[in-house]
């Protein structure tokens, strides 16, 4: 069973979805700032005690009544009903590792058979979609959307990127993969983290090519 910690950061991760993001969740709670909404769902731990920063049972069962959810609806695990659905398509989950070493929209086999593969509810991905599993927190955000560490995204390299899509890319030289906000201003094309600590990434580079379109998330929405 899972703790009940998990539960509601993941339940919330839900909420943030439908409703458009952490901020926008924020302004239909009233009072919850994004950046609160932010910390529950990335587990930011508190400066004082160093804990992850938990939802306490009187702020979920707010949030339940704020958005017409029966009580303890946030406590309640929903998998079950997500996969009474029957899934869209199941795609293998590879590696940031091997993600570094496509190098074509479209060439994304790796020989290995996958260990792990993913079912998607809510988008229909191309022929040779795949699954990542973020890492670090360049794409988190307090404001707006936020990709946690820890969440999935599902990656279709037959479709087109265009401006402001969440993409993947390699670099040719060092095979590492990277997922940032394709971007473009003043005619140059660059890489936007969502995390303000983290730099842009100009892809005039010949050596960087975007891979792929992030479609969905695992525990988020189509995109």
């Amino acid at each position: 069973m899972k703790p009940i910690e998990k539960v509601r950061r993941e339940n919330l991760l839900r909420l943030a979805s439908e409703n458009g993001g952490p901020a926008a969740l924020a302004r239909a709670l009233g009072d919850k700032s994004a950046s609160q909404i932010s910390q529950w769902l990335n587990a930011s731990r508190d400066s004082k005690t160093g804990k992850p920063r938990s939802i306490s049972n009187a702020s979920a069962r707010e949030i339940e009544r704020l958005l017409g959810k029966p009580d303890a609806w946030l406590d309640t695990p929903h998998d079950v009903a997500l996969s009474a659905a029957a899934p869209l398509a199941r795609l293998p989950l590879i590696s940031w590792v091997q993600a570094g070493k496509l190098t074509a929209m479209d060439d994304y086999f790796l020989n290995d058979e996958p260990d792990q593969w993913v079912e998607t509810y809510q988008s229909k991905p191309g022929p040779n979609s795949f699954a990542l599993r973020i890492e670090g927190d360049s794409m988190t955000s307090s404001t707006g959307l936020s990709f946690p560490s820890g969440c999935i995204i599902l990656i279709d390299p037959n479709r087109g990127a265009k401006q402001g899509d969440y993409v993947v890319a390699h670099n040719d030289q060092t095979k590492v993969a990277t997922f940032k906000q394709l971007m473009h201003d003043g005619g140059v094309w660059y890489l936007k983290p969502l995390n303000p600590a983290y730099p842009t990434i100009s892809i005039d580079d010949p050596n960087l090519c975007v891979i792929g379109v992030a479609i969905e998330w695992q525990l988020g929405g189509k995109l």
